[in-house]
């Protein structure tokens, strides 16, 4: 099972009685087996604590009426999670407390069995502070480079201290620093680069898995188990405090554009169109490669009205990130409302025929059509674009309304009648439907539903 984020021996065999606490002659640390290893002398306290703070912070959750199997984005930002937007806006604590935090159940269950069976290791070789360091540092790690590889992902879970402890455990036993006899660390070496393996290869082709988090925390605790052994633990303090502080710095400087983007995402989605232009362009100022602050710049600008601007920012967008259709659909439509038709329609025929199978080339073509007021052209692109996607309530709802103008009221009801099926509260679809019975010559049908788009009119309480 993979704990999922959402992410050279001794030449001589050792007795665990024949070892000191000692430096070699390089400053490697050496593990004492009366303090480390007896399970009988000191028990376990730090990885049942650590345990019992991932149950407990997912007990709370479940109190908190958060569905245990798949709790939504917002419910695990409010509780901690890892995001790009929000860390790097000054929330650092989240790369700690997102360590702690789970997406699910299944998710907790498997962290928690690996920090078990890795933490009770590592707490008797180590000692308590030394292992509670490596589990907090390699998960602040993995939260580090989840953000640099995901910045927009939301991640939570343990894993990623879970694989530095299993990399700090790796550089211990392939150095020998243990009170076991050299059978016993080969194999267990064997077995801490088995699980390290097998859950690195099984993150990286499963969807779903932040295998950066992952990637993140071995490789942290590959290094600290290295600094421990050759310098001993004051300097690896030292030196993990300077390279955390410097991570966070490289971070905030290379990914923090996110943090105007998802403010200029948001602005936009609240209508608050000027915010999202002036967020979207100090993205952009930060990072000029950001395809998707350009698509959603051309979408201020669009709302605003403003085409010129809103052409330049969508074909942006499609120069940094060529198969964005999304922007070439909405470049056509800027095209068609500057009053060039004729160019969108070519675009939208070039896509088509490059993408017969994408439903977004007919649409877009049906559309531009329609603003040109070509029916015919619009209504068989439409008729293409409900064929390929025949959930397309937007293609539906325009095919309705060319069949009406080209007077085909069967084809205009049943059009409008399916939008209805997908969006019943569509009042627009709803009047259209009226006004198609209407024409067509069935009163009782059209009043019906003139009585439906009453019920449905956004000022039906004014």
């Amino acid at each position: 099972m993979s704990p999922g984020e959402i992410s050279q021996s001794d030449p001589h065999d050792k007795s665990p009685g024949c070892i000191e606490s000692a430096k070699s002659p390089v400053g490697e640390t050496r593990f004492p087996a009366e303090e480390s290893i007896s399970s009988s002398s000191r028990p376990l306290v730090v990885t049942p604590v650590l345990a019992g703070l991932c149950v407990l912070v997912f007990v709370f959750m479940i109190l908190s009426k958060i569905s245990p199997i798949r709790p939504s984005t917002e419910q695990l930002l409010h509780w901690g999670a890892n995001f790009g937007p929000l860390t790097l806006a000054g929330q650092w604590w989240r790369l700690l407390s997102s360590v702690f935090l789970h997406i699910g159940i299944f998710h907790l269950a498997v962290n928690i069995w690996c920090l078990w069976n890795l933490g009770e290791l590592a707490e008797r070789i180590y000692g308590r502070a030394v292992f509670l360091g490596f589990y907090l540092t390699a998960g602040a790690a993995g939260s580090i480079v989840s953000l640099a590889w995901h910045p927009f992902a939301v991640s939570a879970g343990a894993s990623g201290a879970v694989f530095g402890v299993a990399g700090a455990l790796i550089v211990t036993f392939w150095f020998g620093d243990v009170p076991f006899p050299r059978r016993h660390i080969q194999i267990t070496l064997v077995s801490l680069l088995a699980f390290a393996g097998y859950n690195l290869l099984f993150g990286f082709i499963t969807p779903g898995i932040g295998n950066a988090a992952h990637v993140g925390g071995l490789l942290a605790g590959l290094v600290l188990g290295y600094l421990l052994h050759r310098i001993g633990w004051r300097a690896t303090v030292v030196i993990t405090l300077i390279v955390i502080g410097a991570g966070c710095i490289f971070l905030a400087r290379a990914r923090g554009y996110v943090v105007h983007e998802e403010r200029g995402r948001l602005a936009l989605a609240s209508g608050k169109t000027d915010t999202a232009v002036d967020e979207l362009n100090k993205a952009i100022f930060k990072k000029p490669t950001a395809a998707e602050a350009y698509f959603l710049l051309g979408e201020a600008y669009l709302k605003k009205a403003q085409y010129v601007q809103a052409e330049t920012a969508y074909r942006r967008a499609l120069a940094l990130r060529p198969g964005a259709n999304d922007a070439r659909y909405e470049l056509g439509l800027v095209l068609a409302k500057q009053g060039r038709p004729q160019e969108a329609m070519a675009m939208f025929r070039e896509m088509q025929k490059n993408e017969p199978k994408n439903p977004i080339a007919p649409l877009g073509l049906g559309r531009v059509a329609m603003m040109d007021q070509n029916y015919g052209i619009a209504l068989a692109a439409l008729r293409r674009a409900v064929e390929l996607n025949a959930f397309n309530a937007q293609a539906l709802y325009d095919m309705g309304i060319a069949a009406m103008h080209l007077q085909r009221y069967d084809e205009s009801i049943d059009a409008f009648t399916k939008v209805l099926l997908l969006q019943p509260r569509n009042y627009d679809a709803q009047l259209k439907l009226a006004d198609a019975y209407r024409d067509k010559g069935m009163p009782t049908e059209a009043q019906a539903a003139y009585e439906r788009a009453r019920q449905l009119s956004p000022n039906k309480d004014k």
